[in-house]
């Protein structure tokens, strides 16, 4: 069974039959499961969409489309892209989850970043265990912790491999992408259809290529070199941001100012502010991180030109613990100039 609105999507093709066969009689709950970027959000998305279709899955209704954009009363999507949930989170999961649809046969509770559970787990265990049967949740993770074992094992697992070049490629040529910038990205993408998107967002590409790219060539002489190209990258990554920091912002002015006439609750600000901060803080790890995929990009031996093939993969072997190093050193929140100065410097 291919439903339209699971057939559309234009990557990871093979999950279309693999996700139809399951809407007549759905499981109590699923666990998508794959790397970054390999599309799961975008099919959990899609099945829930399905899920609640009349028609299940027609892509065309306003059940489908409203549940794709996010607006449907009967599919409540839980995000979490910076720590672990919190206990009101999950008891907001379980409150929605309690709830009968409001029009649809099923209410559908999507938890992404679900690997961020933390202490919550106990809290999620019984509710995802015994759902009213009207209930179905979809739990998006890119691994499976200790904490979240004893859930994983109560659900329909969906393992999703790394995107297809070819796929990435030609989704983004479908969304409008110039050919030989989807060709680029896709290469240096390491199969996550989000950071290829991410890598052409803002018209951004050539620029980041250049900055990046000069960066993984240059061997800084001085520490005042080294100074200069880390302050180049930053001022980049600053910039990129500073668009996303500006839009946040006025959207909390408008909301400030429903505040004010009473039109929504003082308590909307703090926790809109809160949102927007731990976007930011994700979406500039996220900068460095694409940042770091071009670098092994142009260091790979393909590329480099390299004589002899077996010291070139050996060196491409030292950027590669390398640049983990500093992802991890990001991650654990060591200051972005502390990282660059060693991953740009040479040091282990």
């Amino acid at each position: 069974m291919r439903p339209p609105v699971l057939a559309r999507l234009g990557f990871q093709a093979g999950m279309a039959p693999v996700l139809g066969a399951h809407l007549a009689s759905p499981r109590h709950a699923y666990l998508f499961l794959g790397p970054p970027g390999s599309g799961k959000e975008e099919w959990a998305t899609a099945f829930a969409a399905a899920l609640v279709c009349p028609d299940g899955g027609c892509g065309e209704c306003g059940d489908c489309r409203s549940a794709l954009a996010g607006t449907h009363p009967d599919v409540n999507l839980f995000a979490n892209r910076d720590g672990s949930m919190s206990v009101d989170d999950a008891r907001r999961a379980i409150r929605y989850a309690s709830l009968s649809p409001s029009g649809s046969r099923f209410r559908v509770v999507v938890l992404e970043e679900f690997e961020n559970i933390g202490r919550v787990a106990p809290v999620l265990l019984k509710a995802i265990e015994e759902p009213p049967s009207s209930t179905v949740y979809v739990l998006v993770a890119s691994t499976v912790g200790k904490e979240m074992a004893t859930i994983a094992s109560r659900c329909v697992r969906v393992d999703f491999p790394p995107v297809d070049v070819d796929e990435i490629e030609a989704f983004l040529v479908s969304r409008g992408a110039d050919p030989g910038e989807a060709e680029t990205a896709a290469r240096l993408c390491g199969g996550s259809l989000a950071k290829a998107q991410e890598l052409l967002a803002g018209g951004l590409l050539a620029r980041r290529l250049s900055l990046w790219r000069s960066a993984a060539r240059e061997r800084p002489r001085s520490g005042f070199e080294l100074i200069r190209i880390v302050g180049e990258l930053t001022g980049f990554v600053d910039d990129v941001i500073a668009e996303r920091k500006r839009a946040g912002e006025a959207g909390l002015a408008e909301l400030r100012e429903r505040v004010a006439k009473g039109a929504a609750n003082r308590g909307a600000i703090k926790d809109a502010e809160a949102d927007l901060a731990r976007e930011l803080r994700w979406l500039r790890r996220s900068e460095f991180e694409l940042g770091f995929s071009i670098m092994l990009g142009e260091m790979h031996p393909a590329l480099a030109g390299a004589g002899d093939p077996s010291a070139a993969y050996q060196a491409h072997s030292r950027l590669q613990e390398r640049v983990g190093a500093a992802m991890r050193r990001l991650a654990a929140g060591v200051s972005e100039v502390t990282v660059l100065g060693a991953l740009l410097g040479g040091q282990p």
